[in-house]
């Protein structure tokens, strides 16, 4: 073979090469955007999109507004509290001593906890982990019932539950020595009492009254009201895409 001639035919050779390369990576973009184009919408939430700090407010076992719940947090809370009982997916119910009783006092609550139950006497379910605790006095602490709710979004507490009997009047002069004097609601009854607290829109709630066997009961209810507030943002989020899913799904159907 002549220079010429295998000059000509490295160029030729070189050229086919680029024009394969070319069209090779045309096809790739191609498919690319063809395979793409009908999952956009489709991404599922981050389960941690709400990421900034929440405001500071209350805490329980050093569980706070901005506590992550993780394995290490489950397994130091069952060596204070004892073995629990876990549930994904419950509802999330605000109410407490009577139907109407947030509606009368915490009005905030209230309309929270329609957002968060929008059926009335319709289970709603939201995206959760509860915890329950049963056998806490075998650890040494005063508490009958504690249950823990925190999102599975931002894995934030949204809402804690504590039951006792004995020991309330103690327990409720730690917390005034931490948060300070309450403000003071009566019941309708002679028995009942409640004393709360709000710091940053979050609320701390004790109830005092008189269980079926006429001895004194508390309970103490921690909302955390700018964490279960992100929560309902998210499920209207998550709402919205599944809804666009359907939508998009109708039209590719014809």
């Amino acid at each position: 073979m002549s220079l010429l001639k295998e000059k000509k035919f490295q160029i030729l050779s070189f050229a086919l090469a680029a024009l394969i390369l070319t069209l090779t990576l045309t096809l790739i973009l191609i498919f690319y955007f063809v395979f793409r184009a009908g999952d956009i919408g489709k991404k599922e939430l981050p389960k941690d999109n709400f990421s900034e700090k929440s405001p500071e407010s209350f805490t329980f076992f050093d569980l706070d507004s901005n506590t992550k719940f993780n394995d290490e947090i489950r397994e130091n809370l069952n060596r204070q509290l004892g073995s629990d009982a876990i549930e994904y997916w419950s509802p999330i119910d605000l109410k407490f001593n009577s139907k109407d009783f947030l509606k009368r006092y915490f009005n905030q609550l209230y309309e929270l906890d329609k957002k968060l139950n929008p059926a009335e006497g319709v289970r709603f379910e939201h995206d959760t982990i509860k915890l329950t605790y049963r056998y806490a006095r075998k650890k040494d602490v005063p508490f009958d019932y504690v249950m823990l709710i925190f999102s599975n979004f931002t894995y934030k507490p949204l809402m804690f539950e504590i039951r006792f009997q004995k020991e309330g009047a103690y327990v409720v002069d730690i917390i005034k020595g931490k948060y300070g004097e309450p403000q003071i609601i009566d019941w309708d009854t002679d028995e009942g009492k409640s004393l709360y607290w709000e710091i940053n829109k979050d609320m701390l709630i004790i109830s005092r009254f008189a269980n079926r066997f006429g001895d004194p009961e508390y309970q103490v209810m921690i909302y955390y009201v700018n964490n279960m507030e992100k929560l309902i943002s998210m499920e209207d989020q998550e709402r919205r895409r599944k809804e666009e899913e359907k939508r998009r799904a109708g039209q590719t159907a014809f």
